[in-house]
């Protein structure tokens, strides 16, 4: 194992258990545990609920969402464990803009939301890609019952907490 691959491996360990300062560039790292919750299936039941209303194969979340989603940012969340997908953006969009803003349920969410598929509670991020999943499955009415917790999403990876 070379020495970059062995400080890797070091670095990953160490954030794993929690918020970790990197010793390099002096930033915290963490893998962070995102669990299934109340707003996020809510915010998916709404995004299906607009897709059937309007007729559309996307919905403009910044634009359409009610509030308490676009101030949530927890849509964005659901494609961790793939049950939404966002549209890429469009080539010719403005520099600056990092997405299209559109989203869309997947085959995995309608599935997900009409409570024939399991998903697991917990997924495990770290920089953005997943790292893991938990172990508990749950079907959606179960997530009304989870809130949001800051501490717990920065604790690190307990597959079977």
């Amino acid at each position: 194992m070379s020495d970059i691959e062995s400080a890797r491996a070091k670095w990953y360990h160490a954030i794993t258990n929690g918020i970790t300062r990197c010793p390099v560039c002096d930033r915290n790292g963490v893998v962070y545990t995102l669990r299934l919750n109340s707003t996020m299936v809510r915010g998916l039941i709404w995004l299906e609920a607009e897709l059937a209303r309007t007729g559309a194969e996307w919905v403009d979340i910044p634009a359409k969402g009610p509030r308490w989603l676009v101030r949530s940012n927890q849509l964005s969340s659901l494609a961790k464990w793939n049950l939404v997908r966002r549209m890429p953006k469009p080539v010719e969009s403005k520099p600056k803009t990092r997405y299209s803003g559109l989203w869309q349920l997947t085959t995995q969410g309608e599935a997900f939301r009409d409570g024939v598929l399991t998903m697991p509670d917990r997924v495990f991020v770290y920089n953005d890609e997943v790292q893991g999943y938990g172990t508990r499955m749950v079907k959606i009415h179960e997530c009304f019952e989870t809130y949001f917790d800051y501490r717990e999403a920065v604790k690190g990876i307990q597959r079977d907490a």
